[in-house]
């Protein structure tokens, strides 16, 4: 072969693995936080204020009809649900809020949880949502014991 094959057969290679290498980390840096946003079924908790009556979800994404379901700990795990959010459709949303009675210091599990088609949760039919990766989409999350100020914000996935 010569040696502007040898060249251009170098670039191509290059070129590929630059193409791959920014695709994978494109989707690692992220999920492997556990946060995923955009056509894909993803779930983002904010700080949360232990005056509020409600927690908020700093941004949700679904691919199909579901819910968001807030969950107590139990043992690091979801147990007992708490509280469950309006039917979302297929969408990408930001800054929901799900009304709920909660504990200043305590921790609770927010999960993504598909509608089976009747638009009404049922735990029973109503599945815990998955990323593309196949995982439950889902996150614990802490109920700040202090206030904080305005504009501070801790994404947690």
């Amino acid at each position: 072969m010569s040696k502007k094959i040898w060249t251009t057969v170098i670039i191509i290679l290059i070129l590929v693995g630059i193409v791959y290498l920014l695709l994978g980390l494109k989707n690692n840096t992220v999920e492997d936080q556990g946060i995923v946003v955009g056509d894909n079924n993803s779930l983002v908790v904010g700080l949360q204020n232990p005056t509020s009556v409600a927690v908020l979800i700093r941004e949700v994404s679904l691919i199909e009809p579901g819910f968001i379901v807030i969950h107590e700990d139990l043992n690091g795990q979801p147990g007992k649900i708490l509280a469950v959010s309006d039917l979302l459709q297929p969408d990408r949303y930001q800054n929901i809020s799900i009304v709920m009675d909660f504990e200043a210091g305590e921790t609770y599990f927010a999960m993504l949880h598909q509608d089976n088609g009747n638009g009404q949760f049922n735990q029973e039919t109503d599945l815990p949502a998955k990323n593309m990766n196949g995982q439950t989409v889902m996150t614990n999350f802490k109920i700040n014991d202090t206030l904080f100020v305005e504009g501070e914000f801790d994404e947690k996935g």
